[in-house]
């Protein structure tokens, strides 16, 4: 796991990435303060199955390849969709 910092297996929510942030309470399916590989491993399936895949949404999108979307780069998707800040929330696959 990319963002396991102290080597334990697991992402705590102070490793985590500030885009898991919000949701990481959801992604800790076990609700033990840590995403566990089983709990990644799920949430890439489930993300798979909808159609959606980050890496190549990231390779596409993260210029600068620090596996974060700066302002810049969200306002460039916004802009390429020519949806602007509306629909879709402004998150990339629309919703919330």
């Amino acid at each position: 796991m990319s963002y396991d910092k102290d080597g334990d297996g697991k992402v705590s929510k102070d490793e985590a990435p500030e885009q898991w942030q919000r949701h990481f309470d959801r992604m800790d399916s076990d609700g033990d303060g840590f995403i566990t590989q089983s709990e990644g491993d799920a949430l890439r399936q489930r993300a798979g199955s909808g159609g959606f895949n980050r890496e190549e949404f990231m390779k596409q999108f993260d210029k600068d390849g620090d596996g974060q979307l700066s302002e810049e780069e969200r306002a460039a998707i916004r802009s390429s969709r020519g949806s602007g800040k509306g629909k879709g929330g402004g998150r990339p696959g629309g919703g919330n």
